[in-house]
């Protein structure tokens, strides 16, 4: 692709081949089909009627598949090399629903259609990619007729199944592709249509609603009882037909199809709805002319939509009811805000709010003025700026940074915003003065900040929530990955000023991840958080995230912890040593030991000539062994210490050469011996060779 050429917007499209093996039957296909769905594929791929004879073009059929969420559109051609009278090739593309409101016209993807050659398959069972940027084709002017009375049947009676003539005049694949394209994205997906038909496609199910025969005699005919001939409503000349027409000779010259698609999307009553929704199209585009139109509008919208429906209408004709105010300039607005204490009281009360917040888009500091205004200025802008979406408060608050005092005193819950805070649409000093006087709404307004990103206010907001609530909100936040480590760290800095609070939020079991743990770690010593009585807070949260995430600590984590239990501060320094020596040994063993981990544990080694600069483990080994012989530790906890076998034994050789360590070592046999564990025989046999 050349430098900065953009590339058309593309869609996936699937496909199948259906054809003749020993009946007719699916060839291929590209993507899995629910069971339901490939059955009604099959039987609307085969030959559309008994006796049909087609030409080589072939003809064309649109219908859902909504099991999958698929519409289908397939083309289906004689193949007469076959040996049995009858047979076809059909070949179906398959958007997805989702993707049908991405096309303006259908004609990119049903210029893929391809019939077979040689019988080959192979190219049927590959995904396609099919542009969505094409405009849609106009209808010839002289299939005009033929495309009216189609219009005037298919929405004139809703309910009915429609038939018309093949002509020869008129391409009818188009034509119909041309009425697909101009409905709005939901009715696309329920519109069923074939181009050529000797019987009636329809099952109970699935009513085809445009159906094209070769001719209307009664051989013909007498196959599709109850339907509705195309011929029969040509002669109807209500306004909405003419600009139905006129889209299809002209496509959104009128906005009508942006207009169905703006709207079309909650309605539920399929070609029902076509005709009202034209209609509402003519009456809204008359309001400036026609102030009748709006009462017409909103009446169409009760009568013949109803109310469980068209609720993007229904916003539409709402917004221009109080004096067209959406559709006037500003200098029209202007005029109403200096005339409004002439208007009814009681509807400036029901309808102020759509002109405040037509007047919030464009002046939001006009809008902030009114509150030192009149009466009914005073309440249209009170209650638009109560009524606003954060969203649209905010863009006003860019557009104009002078209203953000009086807005935020209006709507101090803005503070909680993350757009706020990312936008810095309020100065940070007026923001913190006015969080002061809503202390209700300080941890939200921090929880805030930290989604923001703005980590430049960390100290500030450590002033708002406090050590223990900081370190709260930081760990909720990187527990769901919403902090990354530089950010973290910047949080997390102010809020371990104390270490006593720090002390109380390891207890409280709150960390939610080791990375949490370890952010901490690597900003405080080992020795910072103090344990005066009960457990050790770091051992309260490592067992808590342990059983949580049913995982072990990261080396660093596990490291400091060692350090810590080698240091004096811990009340558990046997059970820290359990937890970090067998993965930090391990680590060393493997010359994988990080070298901040080591860092952080090396000042607390023995040192001895003896020893290779190169082997850390023997000084991790001693470290460990001076701990529990020279402070008599359990030996509970000393039997479990390590769960290696090879290290337990390379460990024991260590104590046995302390000077009381053949004498704690039969403390630890005999502990082991009374827990009557079978993990422990290994461990026993070699205490024994090592003190015998």
């Amino acid at each position: 692709m050349a430098h900065g050429v953009r590339r058309a917007p593309t869609i996936k499209v699937h496909q199948s081949l259906h054809g003749y093996a020993d009946g007719h039957r699916q060839l291929a296909v590209s993507v899995p089909i629910k069971p339901k769905d490939a059955k009604t594929m099959l039987v609307l791929s085969d030959l559309s009627g008994p006796g049909a004879s087609i030409d080589a073009a072939g003809y064309l059929t649109g219908y859902p598949l909504t099991d999958s969420k698929m519409y289908a559109f397939a083309r289906t051609w004689p193949a007469p090399e076959m040996s049995r009278p009858g047979c076809v090739w059909t070949h179906t593309l398959l958007l997805d629903f989702g993707d049908i409101a991405t096309l303006s016209d259908a004609s990119a993807v049903l210029a893929r259609f391809r019939r077979p050659e040689n019988g080959d398959s192979a190219a049927y069972t590959m995904t396609l990619e099919v542009p969505t940027g094409s405009d849609a084709a106009p209808v010839p002017v002289d299939a005009g007729p033929y495309a009216r009375a189609l219009l005037a049947s298919l929405y004139g009676s809703p309910r009915k199944r429609i038939i018309a003539p093949r002509t020869v005049s008129s391409d009818v694949d188009a034509l119909v592709t041309a009425l697909w394209g101009q409905q709005w994205p939901r009715l696309r997906r329920s519109f069923r249509f074939c181009t050529f038909a000797l019987a009636d496609r329809s099952t109970e199910g699935g009513v085809f609603d445009l159906q094209f025969l070769p001719s209307l005699d009664r051989s013909v005919r007498i196959r599709f009882p109850n339907a509705a001939e195309a011929t029969e409503q040509a002669e109807d000349d209500e306004k909405w037909l003419g600009e139905a027409l006129a889209d299809l000779l002209a496509p959104d010259a009128r906005d009508l199809r942006t207009f169905l698609r703006r709207i079309g999307g909650d309605v539920a009553s399929g070609r029902s709805a076509f005709r009202p929704l034209c209609r509402l199209h003519g009456l809204v585009n008359s309001f400036a002319t026609t102030p009748a139109s709006i009462d017409a509008a909103i009446s169409l919208l009760e009568v013949e939509l109803g109310s469980a429906q068209a609720r993007a209408a229904r916003s539409l004709v709402a917004s221009a009811a109080l004096d067209h105010t959406d559709r006037l300039d500003g200098a029209a607005v202007d005029f109403i805000v200096r005339n409004l204490d002439l208007a009814d009281l009681a509807n400036v009360a029901r309808s102020g709010r759509g002109l405040g917040a037509r007047i919030w888009k464009q002046d939001p500091t006009l809008l902030v003025d009114m509150l030192e205004g009149s009466e009914r200025q005073q309440l249209v802008a009170r209650d638009t700026l109560a009524d606003l979406d954060t969203s649209d408060l905010l863009a006003g608050l860019r557009a104009s940074q002078g209203a953000a005092e009086k807005a935020l005193a209006l709507r101090p819950d803005l503070l909680i915003s993350e757009g706020l805070w990312r936008a810095n649409v309020v100065p940070i000093d007026l923001a913190f003065s006015t969080l002061a006087d809503a202390p209700e709404l300080r941890q939200r307004a921090v929880d805030a900040m930290i989604m923001a990103g703005r980590d430049d206010l960390s100290t500030r907001a450590l002033g708002e929530v406090g050590a223990s609530g900081l370190l709260r909100l930081v760990a909720r936040h990187h527990g769901a990955q919403e902090l990354d480590g530089s950010r973290l760290q910047n949080w997390l800095r102010p809020a371990l000023s104390d270490p006593g609070t720090v002390a109380e939020f390891l207890s409280e079991k709150t960390a939610p991840s080791w990375s949490v743990l370890a952010a901490i770690a690597a900003f405080l010593p080992p020795d910072a958080v103090p344990n005066d009585y009960g457990a050790d807070p770091w051992l309260i949260a490592v067992r808590a995230v342990a059983e949580s995430q049913r995982s072990e600590p990261p080396v660093f984590l596990s490291a400091y912890l060692l350090s810590r239990a080698l240091g004096f501060k811990s009340r558990d320094p046997g059970e820290l040593a359990q937890i970090g020596f067998e993965q930090v040994h391990d680590a060393a063993s493997r010359d994988q030991l990080p070298e901040d981990a080591w860092h952080v544990l090396q000042t607390r080694l023995p040192w001895s000539f003896s020893w290779l600069d190169w082997d850390r483990c023997p000084r991790i080994r001693a470290a460990v062994a001076d701990l529990f012989v020279d402070r008599d530790l359990s030996p509970d906890v000393f039997a479990q210490v390590a769960a290696n076998d090879r290290l337990f034994s390379m460990l024991i050789d260590t104590v046995a050469r302390r000077g009381r360590g053949r004498r704690y070592l039969k403390i630890v046999r005999r502990c082991m011996q009374e827990m009557e564990k079978i993990s422990f025989s290994n461990k026993i046999r070699a205490i024994d060779a090592v003190i015998k």
